[in-house]
Parts: structure tokens; sequence; C-alpha cells
């Protein structure tokens, strides 16, 4: 079943939307022909099943770095990957308000840094490394310059 997926990955241009249903049938399919084979037999078969799913990531993933939306169960994990995409592009144009390793961001959820509580609307200034995790959870929301002021 994941071949067939990869091979309808591969022949769309869109990306192909996998249902929870499908995953759960394939899921049980999994674990039922645990039951029917040798151990040997097993490994190699889940080290199939490892690169056939690496496929289907990647390809899905190149389709996502290229525009394309995608719907069923696995939307959420490409929302962060758009975000990830989003944070690195507009970090490399100068948009957001950084000094050395450090970001300002606005707090859009009442949260907890550094034992230190942040209320909906305050401004911190926090390392990127620590910020990122924030800002796809979407606690925070990184502080923009209009670069097209300063020009």
């Amino acid at each position: 079943m994941l071949d067939e997926l990869v091979r309808k990955e591969l022949s769309e241009d869109e990306i192909v939307e996998i249902s929870i249903e499908e995953l759960n049938k394939y899921l049980s399919l999994i674990k039922k022909s645990k039951a029917f084979v040798d151990s040997e037999i097993r490994k190699e078969e889940l080290n199939l099943f490892s690169e056939l799913a690496e496929s289907l990531f990647e390809l899905r993933l190149s389709k996502v770095l290229e525009g394309k939306n995608v719907e069923g169960f696995d939307k959420f994990i490409f929302n962060i990957i758009n975000i990830l995409k989003q944070f690195y592009v507009e970090l490399f144009t100068g948009r957001y308000i950084i000094y050395n390793d450090k970001i300002y961001c606005r707090v859009l959820k009442p949260l907890i840094y550094n034992d230190q509580k942040a209320e909906e609307g305050d401004i911190i200034f926090l390392p990127m490394k620590d910020a990122l995790p924030l800002i796809i959870a979407s606690y925070l929301i990184p502080c923009k310059i209009d670069i097209e002021e300063q020009l």
C-alpha cells in the first residue's frame, strides 16, 4: 500500500491527499503482517517500509516547498515546514528585528520564559533557537520591519 502511495505521488503534479482512514488501514496491515513472518523477514520488511516512507515524505516535501497545498492527515506537518520556510526567507530578507542571535517577538498567547511571565501583546527579546519553537506553536510572532520604507 505504501508503494502505491509513492507511485501515485510521483505521478501527480499536485500533492495527493492521504486520509486518516488510509493511514489507519495501512497501519493495520503492518500490524497484521507481523504475525505471519519470522523476525528476519520482518526486519527487512520494516527497512523497506522505512525507505518508502522516507521517499513519500521527500516527494511531498518537495511539492510543499514548491508552494503546493497539502490536504489530508499530514497537513499539520507540512504547515510547520511552511512556517520554517517563511521564517528562513524573512530572516534572510532583513524583515525581522534582530540583534546578534536574538529576535524581537510579540506574544500571541501567555507564556512563561526563563521564569518570566509574558502576556498577550507583550514584546520579548530572545534567542532565535528559543523563539522558533514558540513561533511554530503560535505563542509568538516575530516583529517585522517594513523594508520597503528603508529604500
